[in-house]
């Protein structure tokens, strides 16, 4: 990543802002042992990163609770906060990453099983998340309610507004 990094976004472990260069001078970012990214979204001052063990991390800006840890510490911004110090985002029992989008300041993952979790939301909850504003993480993060015949299959986020693609 290059570009702002006032929030740690660029995963660089600092705040350095800007990271400038052709992307041959650019690091790499280092999200830790065992982790295989296949997949990478950002939206405004955060990035996400789904592994190939359907796992997910999250960097950058954190004030909403975008980022997914329950928290609103920024990641990112530290060595300590990268690599194996950058956990993999706590979604619930048996919650494995199908595909996640991120948007201004929330993201949403959508699981194996065909079932959305967001988070985030914080002080602008204008109903993008699809539930009341939540700091919870782990099997206490709600999961979505749909009609019985919508089944998900796709995400894209907005600013403030979630779409959600059905299979029927």
């Amino acid at each position: 990543c290059f570009g702002t990094n006032s929030d740690g976004q660029c995963g660089t472990g600092t705040n350095t802002n800007p990271i400038i260069g052709p992307p041959t001078q650019i690091n790499a970012i280092d999200l830790g042992t065992d982790f295989t990214a296949i997949d990478v979204h950002t939206f405004y001052y955060h990035v996400c990163v789904q592994s190939q063990q359907r796992t997910l991390k999250c960097f950058g800006y954190n004030y909403y609770y975008q980022l997914g840890y329950g928290d609103t510490t920024n990641r990112g911004t530290t060595p300590a906060s990268m690599g194996d110090g950058l956990l993999i985002i706590d979604l619930g029992s048996d919650f494995l990453v199908e595909m996640m989008a991120t948007g201004a300041y929330h993201s949403c993952a959508l699981s194996t099983m065909k079932t959305v979790k967001c988070f985030g939301c914080g002080v602008y909850n204008y109903g993008q998340c699809g539930t009341p504003h939540s700091t919870e993480t782990g099997d206490n993060l709600p999961v979505l309610e749909f009609a019985a015949d919508f089944v998900p299959m796709a995400l894209a986020l907005g600013a403030y507004h979630t779409c959600i693609m059905t299979e029927t």
